[in-house]
C-alpha cells in the first residue's frame, strides 16, 4: 500500500495527516496523525530496524521530535527529543550503514537557512546525534525539499530554491558527497513551475518532491484570489 503524509493547516494551525493513495491516484479518507498545541508540517517517515519513525517539523516547540509508530500509519508516539532549537525540514537517510539526519536553521526575517548535518544513533532506548561538517552552500537554495533519492549513479537530495523573501520559487536536485566526516554536494537540475503540465492555473511556485515505485508527488503553490481571506486578514490587521 502506499500512504501520503502531509501538513494540513485548520485555522492557521498545522497538523499531520494521512491518506492511502490508490492505483487510480484517488485517496481515502484523511485521518489526522499528529496533533496538539504546536504547529506541525513537513512529515517526514523513514523505516529503520523494521520499525516506522516520522519527524514532523516543530520548530514552533524548539525542538526537533522522534516519533515512533505504535500503529503503522495511523498511530504515533513522541520517542525522543533530537535537537533543541528552530530547525526546520529534517531528513534522515541511509549512508553506508548509518543513518544521516540533516536539518536547517532558519535566518530570522529571511529565508536563508544554515544547512545542519548529524550522525543519528536510534540504539535501543537510546537516541542521539554526532555533528557531521557540512562544507560550502547557498543559503537561500539549500532548504529541505523531500527524501533522499538513490539512482544506480548516485545519491541525490530535493532542496528549495528560495529569494531573500520569496519561499518555493523551485526545486533543486543535488548529488550527495560523504566521505571523512563530511557532507558536501553538487546541483544537477532544477524544475519550477513553468516544468510542471497541469490543470492547475496560476502556478506560482514549488516546495516538496517525493517519490515511489509507483508514483511521484509535488506540491504546488496556485495563488488564487479568495475574497474571503482578504477579509479576515484585514480584520486581523
Amino acid at each position: 500500500k502506499t500512504y501520503m503524509f502531509y501538513e494540513s493547516v485548520v485555522e492557521d494551525r498545522g497538523h499531520i495527516e494521512v491518506v492511502e493513495v490508490y492505483d487510480d491516484c484517488s485517496v481515502s479518507k484523511a485521518t489526522v496523525v499528529i496533533k496538539d498545541n504546536c504547529h506541525y508540517s513537513y512529515p517526514f517517515v523513514f523505516k529503520h530496524s523494521d520499525c516506522w519513525y516520522m519527524i514532523p517539523e516543530s520548530s514552533e516547540a524548539n525542538e526537533v521530535r522522534l516519533y515512533k509508530a505504535v500503529c503503522f500509519p495511523y498511530e504515533w508516539k513522541c520517542e525522543a527529543i533530537l535537537l533543541k532549537g528552530k530547525y526546520v525540514d529534517t531528513t534522515v537517510f541511509e549512508n553506508n550503514g548509518e543513518l544521516i539526519l540533516l536539518t536547517f536553521i532558519p535566518t530570522p526575517l529571511s529565508e536563508k537557512v544554515e544547512p545542519q548535518a548529524y550522525t543519528l544513533h536510534l540504539d535501543g532506548q537510546e537516541s542521539r546525534v554526532e555533528p557531521i561538517e557540512w562544507r560550502s552552500y547557498n543559503a537561500l537554495q539549500v532548504r529541505g525539499a523531500g527524501p533522499i533519492i538513490v539512482e544506480k549513479d548516485g545519491v541525490y537530495r530535493p532542496s528549495q530554491i528560495n529569494c531573500e523573501n520569496s519561499y518555493g520559487e523551485g526545486l533543486s536536485f543535488n548529488k550527495i558527497d560523504i566521505s571523512q566526516s563530511e557532507f558536501s554536494e553538487n546541483v544537477c537540475c532544477e524544475i519550477f513551475s513553468q516544468n510542471i503540465v497541469t490543470t492547475h492555473k496560476n502556478i506560482s511556485g514549488l516546495h516538496t518532491y517525493t517519490r515511489t515505485d509507483k508514483f511521484e508527488a509535488i506540491d504546488i503553490r496556485c495563488r488564487e484570489f479568495d475574497l474571503f481571506k482578504v477579509i479576515k486578514y484585514v480584520l486581523k490587521k
